[in-house]
C-alpha cells in the first residue's frame, strides 16, 4: 500500500492532466471491481461502457473546470442512455435493477473523480514553501498549490484511517462485516 501511495503522489504533485488521468484510470479500475461485485447480486448489470464513459467525462470535466450545467448534462446522459438501452431489451427480467446498479455505480465512482480533479485545480493562499513546491512539480501546468494541499490532506487522512482500521481489525476484529464483498473486513476494524 505504501508503494501505491508513493506512486500516486507523483501525479498528485504534478497536477493537471497527469492527476486527472490517474484518477480516471483509478475510477475505471474501481468501475471494473464494482461490476464484479454487482454480478454477484444480479446476473448482468449490462451498462459497463456507459459507466466507463461517464467516469471518464466527469474526470475530464473536473480537469477543465466545466460549468455545473455541463457536468449535470454529462451525468444525466450517462444515466439516461443506459436506461433507454435497457428498455429496448423487453425480454429480460429485472431491467430496472440492471440499470439502477449501473447508474448508481457510475455516479458513485464518477462523482468523487470529478470532485478530486476539480479540487486539485483550485488556487488560493498557501505557505510560500508549498507554493514553491507546487511550482517546481507542476511541469508547466497551473501549480494550484491550494488544491494540491487539500487533495494531499484528503489522501493522507484517508490512508491513515484505512491503515488504522486495518490494524485494529487484524488485532481485535472478530465479527465479519460482509463475507460476500470483503471477507476479511470486521466490524471492529
Amino acid at each position: 500500500a505504501l508503494l501505491v501511495v508513493v506512486v500516486a503522489l507523483v501525479p498528485l504533485a504534478i497536477g493537471g492532466p497527469a492527476f486527472a488521468l490517474l484518477l480516471i484510470l483509478l475510477g475505471l479500475a474501481c468501475w471494473h471491481e464494482y461490476l464484479l461485485i454487482a454480478r454477484n447480486l444480479t446476473p448482468a448489470p449490462g451498462v459497463s461502457r456507459y459507466g466507463a464513459a461517464t467516469i471518464g467525462f466527469l474526470g475530464l470535466a473536473g480537469l477543465l473546470g466545466w460549468p455545473l450545467a455541463v457536468v449535470a448534462a454529462v451525468a444525466f446522459v450517462g444515466v439516461l442512455a443506459p436506461l433507454v438501452r435497457q428498455f429496448r431489451r423487453t425480454g429480460e427480467p429485472d431491467v430496472l435493477t440492471y440499470w439502477g446498479l449501473g447508474a448508481a455505480g457510475s455516479l458513485y465512482i464518477g462523482l468523487p473523480v470529478l470532485a478530486a480533479t476539480s479540487l486539485r485545480q483550485l488556487d488560493g493562499p498557501v505557505a510560500p514553501w508549498l507554493s514553491r513546491f507546487a511550482d517546481a512539480a507542476s511541469l508547466g501546468w497551473a501549480p494550484a498549490a491550494y488544491g494540491f494541499a487539500w487533495v494531499f490532506t484528503t489522501v493522507l487522512c484517508t490512508w491513515l484511517a484505512d491503515t488504522g482500521a486495518y490494524l485494529v481489525g487484524r488485532s481485535f476484529g472478530r465479527r465479519r462485516m460482509s463475507r460476500l464483498i470483503s471477507p476479511n473486513k470486521t466490524v471492529e476494524g
